[in-house]
């Protein structure tokens, strides 16, 4: 028998429409399939997350598909994954914490080593004041998604954090053990500038940003503080005022460490041929009480949101700041009577008027859920007070609003002439605005183009929220897919902060 090699799908757009947010917290690994019973083979559909048998026994898998258009599935015979609407076998890092499931529920393996954790935390939405850790705590945060945890008190023996996505862990409390562990977590922000760790392990993760006092690698007590890094992309180190993005898209593990005030790797196996094993997380000490967790119920826990944890002190392409007074947020409401007036004033311009240009923010996509920047809950406004804007729904889950969809029929009667938007969320398009009709000034989340031939490519995910990684380098808009007619790579569209130049969209009036 013939053997042969399969190279998996990276860039399969269809994970992106997977809701992984809803994964249960563990998977049956002999459940049986939903229609035949069989436990042979079966495959775990990634969006209802129901079990059918493969097509070595009676198929039931495929025509799961064939009947609801589920286009991803897991087998539980390999921990493969496959995609009916690609026809391929695919890799993707947020299909990570489905590989972690099923290996625990296959295997029985603990997530992170095997480590005995004393207190294990899986929260959604919640902010969490950690202050009655003793030293026997090891303390592991489990799929924990959207959340803030504040770990303080006496210290506690080591922290690790599993599979977390868009979470913040800030730790003032001293880590005993000397050792902090990231594992295939996904956008998460770790604080450390308070205290001194000397070992902080980030494996499979992916977007991540670690806080280091300034002093990090350099005074006495911080000597031999290390960070290492395993198959980790996008990760950035933050020192004080500078912020260092660590270039580790190997599958070896790297260690990172201060020399002569400048940062250096090099591999595990020739770190510790020179300098001794380091040190890593251990079983803690005889069993204590665990931790207790203090919910501050005057504040308002932040709810599910697309955004990424507040930028970092050294973060300098965060430049914008919300409404603080009182006064800045207070939002104004005409009376029916005053509404109705303006209304009719607006008509009346609106019939005079030879030539219509309708120019939209921010303000126009809130009643779709996406969040504004300066409104009392806007982006820079909740990150200015240290929380994150709510926003319950990924972009490719927003629909145009009535506000769109009226706009759009203006432009279809030939009312309005022209839009322009600064909004990236591509809701005006959507809403059947033709291309020709808009100008969207700061990009549009759907499309990139071929930095070549500038062929353009209207995508239905969006292209800018995974950057790859071997292309990142040298331009950070890359989105690691190639151009079909000149073999180029593609770019996204959209303008960062700070960013005053190269809008390739003008407005045609």
């Amino acid at each position: 028998m013939e053997g042969f090699a399969v190279t998996p799908k990276r860039d399969c757009p269809h994970v992106r429409q997977l809701p992984l947010r809803q994964l249960p917290a563990s998977l049956r690994y002999l459940s049986p399939c939903a229609e035949c019973g069989d436990t042979n083979e079966n495959w775990l559909c990634l969006t209802c997350f129901t079990h059918h048998c493969s097509r070595y026994v009676k198929g039931h898998a495929a025509r799961h598909y064939d009947e609801t258009r589920h286009p991803c599935s897991m087998s539980f015979a390999d921990l493969s994954f496959w995609c009916y609407e690609c026809d391929s076998y695919i890799e993707h890092h947020s299909l990570r914490a489905v590989t972690a499931l099923a290996s625990e529920a296959k295997f029985k393996e603990p997530p992170v080593g095997s480590l005995t954790f004393e207190a294990v935390i899986t929260e959604r939405n919640k902010e969490l004041n950690i202050s009655d850790c003793t030293s026997a705590d090891a303390m592991l945060f489990k799929t924990c998604t959207h959340c803030t945890a504040r770990i303080s008190g006496a210290g506690c023996h080591s922290v690790a954090a599993s599979r977390c996505v868009q979470c913040i862990l800030e730790l003032s409390a001293e880590v005993l053990g000397g050792v902090v562990l990231l594992s295939g977590c996904n956008e998460v922000r770790l604080d450390t500038k308070a205290i001194v760790v000397p070992v902080i392990i980030l494996e499979d993760c992916f977007t991540v940003d670690v806080l280091l006092p300034k002093e990090w690698g350099t005074e006495e007590k911080y000597r031999g503080a290390l960070c290492v890094t395993k198959c980790c992309s996008n990760v950035r180190l933050c020192i004080g005022e500078r912020a260092l993005t660590l270039d580790n898209t190997r599958s070896s593990s790297l260690v990172w460490t201060m020399n002569d005030n400048a940062l250096q790797a090099v591999d595990v196996e020739s770190y510790e041929k020179k300098h001794g094993a380091i040190k890593r997380i251990s079983a803690p000490p005889a069993a204590a009480a665990p931790a207790t967790v203090h919910r501050d119920e005057a504040e308002t826990a932040p709810a599910a949101c697309t955004a990424p944890p507040p930028p970092a002190a050294a973060d300098t392409n965060y430049t914008g700041h919300g409404h603080s007074t009182e006064e800045e947020i207070k939002e104004f409401f005409d009376t029916p009577e005053d509404f109705e007036i303006k209304m009719k004033s607006l008509a009346e311009l609106v019939k005079k008027s030879k030539y219509i240009v309708v120019y939209t923010g921010a303000g126009i996509s809130t009643s779709a859920s996406i969040p504004d920047y300066r409104g009392p809950k806007g982006v820079w406004t909740m990150q200015d007070k240290g929380g994150r804007a709510e926003m319950n729904i990924t972009l490719e889950e927003a629909v145009p609003t009535s506000a769109h969809m009226a706009i759009a029929e203006l432009v279809r009667t030939g009312v309005v002439a022209y839009v322009v938007s600064t909004n990236i969320d591509g809701l005006h398009r959507r809403s059947g605005i033709p291309k020709d009709k808009i100008s969207e000034l700061h990009g549009n989340c759907y499309i990139e183009t071929c930095n070549k031939c500038h062929t353009e490519y209207h995508r239905s995910y969006d292209v800018s929220s995974v950057k790859h990684v071997d292309m990142y380098a040298f331009d950070p808009h890359a989105t690691g897919r190639k151009c079909d007619k000149c073999d180029g790579y593609l770019i996204d569209s959209i303008m960062c902060a700070n960013n005053t130049g190269g809008v390739s969209t003008f407005i045609q009036v």
